[in-house]
């Protein structure tokens, strides 16, 4: 984190296995675990975000409740666009941590 005052910023490189907070005197804890992640031509993106959705349901009076409805009817929208078995054309080559531009 840089500096004091009201720039919350944070400037890293590579947080892996990191939990970044802001704020004075905040008190986080994390659990991670770490997996495998498939193949990406074997996952059933539909089934995955349908289970994220009921995850997410469990939120309530989070902040932004709306945007975050929102995004999942977007996610829902676009994986009804795209035809079976296709990724719609990933923009960037598979590594760590890297994240991926979808779209047609």
């Amino acid at each position: 984190m840089s500096g004091g005052g009201d720039n919350r910023s944070v400037t890293a490189r590579d947080i892996t296995g990191s939990s970044a907070v802001t704020g004075d005197h905040n008190t986080v804890t994390t659990t991670m675990k770490q997996v495998a992640l498939p193949p990406a031509d074997t996952v059933d993106v539909k089934a995955e975000l349908a289970a994220l959705r009921e995850l997410l349901a469990e939120l309530k009076g989070v902040p932004d409740r709306g945007k975050l409805d929102r995004a999942i009817e977007d996610a829902v929208e676009e994986t009804a666009q795209a035809p079976a078995g296709q990724g719609r054309g990933r923009r960037c080559g598979r590594t760590r941590g890297q994240i991926c531009e979808i779209g047609g």
